[in-house]
Parts: structure tokens; C-alpha cells; sequence
């Protein structure tokens, strides 16, 4: 079986922030993903793109 830590270790650190991705590598996670926005010269473009 293989564990996927969506946005981190996001039960014990603030999702998507490093903390989380560290945590979920500590915790042997096999995949770590997370949801994240782009930004290009102040507009907001979506994540759904």
C-alpha cells in the first residue's frame, strides 16, 4: 500500500506549508500533493487550469 499526504501532514501543521510537507516525509508518506495557486504579474490565475 502506498499513503498520499494531501496538502502535507495537514493534521498536525497548517496545510500546504512546508511544515506539513516535512511532516508528511517524516511520517514516511509516499506521495506528498497539495493544492497551490499560480501568480503572473499580480492577477491571480486559477488553480483549475
Amino acid at each position: 500500500m502506498q499513503i498520499t499526504a494531501h496538502r502535507g501532514s495537514s493534521m498536525n501543521a497548517p496545510e500546504n506549508t512546508m511544515s506539513a510537507i516535512n511532516l508528511a516525509i517524516q511520517e514516511q508518506a509516499d506521495y506528498v500533493e497539495g493544492d497551490y495557486c499560480v501568480f503572473h504579474w499580480d492577477k491571480h490565475c486559477s488553480s483549475s487550469i
